[in-house]
């Protein structure tokens, strides 16, 4: 809706995001690991951009730019606390909570919906600001992911290279200048 409404700004498209925002807000429940979160289908929140928090902080950080409101700073600080509780440095990458519910799932997600890439793409979008720390580690930590694994197979954009993609980018613009070198010609697409 914030994009709505920069593109054609409206009342009516505002006060719907608002509407969203608090919803989102009085849905957000606190979780034994530290923070809050929202529950979803798996046997615990999703971490994610997808529909995990990292998605939806990126939203709830969109709207803040806008309508900045201590509420909303809040909400994002306790999603971005529980998704760093489910941070392995070991796999560079934030556990994924549908595997709990069914054990043929990875536990460690590695596309934009799910996994590290998207959630370095949610980061990205909150630099701007909240510039602390931990958004800047969570984005370094996404990138570190990004180059050390191989692109997916497929070329769509929540489970494949336009994911992967769409997270470089973003993290190139957000960060200034080139964020990786991913690719197998040394840093050049193929």
């Amino acid at each position: 809706m914030v994009t709505l409404d920069e593109a054609a700004p409206s009342f009516d498209v505002r006060y719907r995001a608002a509407l969203c925002a608090t919803h989102l807000i009085s849905h957000q429940t606190p979780q034994p690991e530290g923070g809050a979160a929202w529950k979803g289908q798996a046997l615990k929140p999703a971490t994610g951009f997808a529909d995990g928090a990292a998605g939806i902080a990126y939203a709830l950080a969109r709207w803040h730019k806008r309508n900045p409101e201590p509420d909303l700073e809040t909400a994002i600080r306790q999603a971005l606390v529980y998704e760093q509780s489910q941070y392995s440095e070991e796999d560079d990458n934030w556990f994924d909570p549908r595997s709990l519910g069914d054990p043929r799932l990875p536990r460690f997600g590695g596309s934009w919906c799910h996994g590290a890439p998207g959630i370095g793409l949610g980061r990205t979008g909150m630099l701007p600001f909240l510039a602390d720390g931990g958004v800047r580690v969570g984005i370094d930590s996404a990138l570190r992911f990004v180059e050390r694994r191989e692109p997916p197979q497929a070329d769509t954009l929540c489970c494949g290279r336009l994911g992967w993609i769409d997270f470089l980018v973003n993290a190139a613009d957000a960060l200034d200048g080139p964020s990786c070198a991913i690719w197998p010609s040394g840093g050049q697409p193929e």
